[in-house]
């Protein structure tokens, strides 16, 4: 063999060598892709899941409001049917002054009536 000339097993080797290392290039190229995937899925994930809780957390903020809202309403319904019943109570105080007065009017019409019939009839008209 000359000093120039190659073994002809040594390009098969090469070749093999040459292929092994493309293919643990490729192999590390996958992985490290998948790898960003992964992160990038759970990133996701996670912008996914403060989504929900920030809805949940405006949905409980709301629900909230409402209950307190319902509290207050209830709480002036309650003080509205107080004020109804001392409305109605002061009416009836007042019907029965009206209708005492009116009674009062009346037997002092009558006696007024009465007066103006004696003196018709006792002739002092």
């Amino acid at each position: 063999m000359s000093g120039f000339e190659m073994d002809p097993n040594f390009f098969g080797q090469l070749t093999s060598l040459a292929s092994l290392g493309l293919a643990f290039f490729v192999a590390a190229g996958n992985r490290r892709k998948d790898r960003l995937a992964e992160a990038e899925r759970i990133r996701a994930q996670g912008i996914s899941q403060e989504n929900t809780d920030n809805k949940l957390t405006n949905v409980e903020d709301m629900a909230r409001e409402t209950r307190d809202t319902v509290r207050d309403m209830s709480k002036q319904l309650n003080e509205h049917q107080v004020g109804i019943a001392q409305t109605h109570i002061q009416m009836g105080e007042l019907e029965k002054r009206q209708s005492a007065r009116s009674n009062e009017l009346e037997r002092r019409i009558e006696r007024v009536e009465q007066r103006c019939e004696s003196c018709r009839i006792g002739g002092t008209e």
